[in-house]
């Protein structure tokens, strides 16, 4: 078997998150939550569509009747119509924030950044009272590396709810981003005192102490509160089999083969556990099929990795893990498509070059 000059693709201490971003997605603190109604409507999005469109048969003119319908058929995943409502809500209310700021959330969630940025600034110029509309141009203007209107944006969202961590977390994002580790790690802290269990927070702190610190014990404790939280968190089972094959990795005295062995077969049992939460967790199926193959346990590694290419279909890694197996079975024409199809995705790939002259060398004879 071809000696592997690659490892793992992400480093053994890289989590699979970025952190240098903030999430787009429509849950807390992220721009629905917190849109303003007149009460808790507990009815289906379907008979809250019926009752609004009839009750507009009275008052075709009534904003927020076209507003609360809007909301129903976002509910519903119909925003065409979605939009449609809320154009309405804003041509019978031009002067009410809260129309606008569902509207640049529309548009937000759709990827039309400039649009949202337009709504949500004119929901903060009718004086919004929404934290929701500042942290979304905070993140607008982050996105696009504008740090001085991101943090008044943030400021101004934590000015008006200084409970919800999410904005706090969002100013250590962006001290990360600008590299400012120590500010970053008060701020995460600060998300904490507003909410001890706020996960995002303690796996940002996990990545600052384990790679811009250099503190891995440090680390594995924000990811074992992680795990006290929530059990089947995926990414924090993948913290810890990372930490485990990292010990692993260190004993290199042949008498304590043994203790190798159960290092790395505790890293499998953490990569299994994240991929019983996200089955689709491609980095720690390439966590776990290396750890296998290291094993040598072959065929439960060449599984791993023909998943992972099956999920991505550019993954040099996995293309290259697949052929050196298949070269060791005996199997050469698989492994040689295999090597090749590395190669395809990254003709710089030197292991795949080499490993495919060889092998087309030793088919032809």
């Amino acid at each position: 078997m071809k000696s592997k000059t690659l490892v793992i693709t992400l480093s053994l201490f890289a989590t699979l998150l970025s952190w240098a971003c903030v999430e787009k997605s429509p849950e807390a603190g992220s721009g629905i939550a917190a849109i303003d109604t007149t009460a808790i409507d507990t009815a289906s999005p379907e008979a809250r569509l019926r009752r609004f469109t009839e009750q507009l048969k009275f008052g075709p003119k009534n904003w927020n009747l076209w507003y609360q319908r809007s909301l129903a058929l976002y509910e519903m995943g119909n925003m065409p119509r979605a939009m449609e409502d809320i154009d309405k809500a804003i041509e019978y209310s031009i002067t009410e924030p809260s129309a606008y700021h569902l509207r640049g959330f529309y548009y937000y969630v759709q990827k039309e950044d400039s649009a949202a940025l337009r709504d949500f600034q004119r929901a903060a110029d009718l004086q919004s009272e929404n934290p929701e509309t500042y942290y979304q141009i905070g993140n607008i203007y982050f996105f696009r590396r504008n740090y001085g209107k991101a943090e008044e944006a943030y400021d101004q969202a934590i000015k008006l709810d200084s409970l919800e961590p999410t904005y706090v977390f969002a100013k250590g994002l962006m001290r990360k981003q600008q590299g400012q580790i120590d500010k970053a790690i008060a701020l995460y802290n600060d998300a904490l005192k507003c909410d001890p269990t706020f996960v995002k927070a303690l796996l940002a702190l996990h990545d600052v102490y384990l790679i811009d610190k250099n503190n891995p014990d440090q680390a594995y404790v924000f990811n074992e509160r992680v795990l006290l939280i929530d059990s089947t968190q995926a990414l924090a089972h993948f913290n810890q089999g990372n930490f485990f094959m990292v010990r692993a990795s260190k004993v290199t005295d042949p008498k304590r083969a043994i203790d190798y062995e159960a290092l790395m077969k505790i890293a499998i049992a953490e990569y299994a556990s994240a991929l019983k939460s996200d089955p689709k967790f491609v980095q720690a199926l390439y966590n776990r099929g290396y750890s296998y193959f290291l094993l040598h346990s072959y065929e439960p590694a060449l599984i791993d990795f023909s998943r992972i290419t099956e999920l991505d279909p550019f993954h040099r890694d996995a293309f290259y893990m697949k052929a050196n197996i298949q070269e060791f079975q005996g199997d050469l024409p698989s492994a040689l498509a295999n090597y090749k199809r590395a190669l395809e995705i990254d003709p710089k790939f030197n292991d795949a070059a080499v490993a495919v002259k060889e092998l087309t060398v030793k088919l032809e004879h």
